[in-house]
């Protein structure tokens, strides 16, 4: 639970005060497994847990949960971490989050043999998602050809913003070999 604090803290907090999430609607934990990436959605106003995955195959598995910590599906294992730290934290919605079943979500734009474009659309569905009362359209066309133009072109686009990010600690250097001053 200390890793999973600090991560937390490190990734939201300036290094003011401790995230309790009061007040924020929806926190986003995107997540790495098998080489895959997808999201997985907490809503603390009205509460839920979503997983949004891009991957068709995977929108109509079950997510389990179970009572030996081993057998939890990596979404309940985070799900239960989060709850021991909104309880921790003060955060009155521990309690609803705690109770709430984690749903698939599925999405119009998912693909079937995309292996690589993981990533892209998990930036995409954060930057889109507003939460489960609003409409979630990423912008995806449903031809396989145009959507794949289309996550070419917010790959890059999210490159230049990684790169140009005033946190990349290696800015300078591209700036210097890009000869941008």
């Amino acid at each position: 639970m200390h890793k999973f604090r600090l991560g937390i803290e490190g990734a939201v907090n300036s290094g003011e005060n401790v995230p309790d999430f009061r007040n924020q609607d929806i926190v986003f934990f995107p997540i790495l497994e098998h080489k895959h990436f997808y999201l997985l959605v907490f809503e603390l106003r009205d509460p839920g847990i979503y997983v949004i995955d891009n991957d068709k195959a995977r929108q109509g598995q079950l997510i389990e949960d179970s009572v030996y910590y081993l057998h939890k599906d990596t979404a309940y294992k985070i799900k239960d971490m989060f709850v021991q730290y909104l309880r921790e934290v003060g955060n009155p919605r521990a309690d609803d989050i705690e109770y709430c079943n984690i749903q698939g979500m599925p999405v119009p734009w998912a693909t079937t043999a995309n292996t690589t474009d993981c990533g892209v659309f998990l930036m995409r569905h954060m930057e889109c998602y507003m939460g489960k009362n609003k409409s979630f359209n990423c912008g995806f066309s449903m031809s396989g050809a145009r959507k794949m133009a289309e996550v070419r072109k917010l790959r890059k686009r999210y490159a230049a913003h990684i790169l140009c990010s005033e946190v990349n600690v290696l800015l300078p250097k591209i700036k210097q070999d890009c000869r941008i001053e």
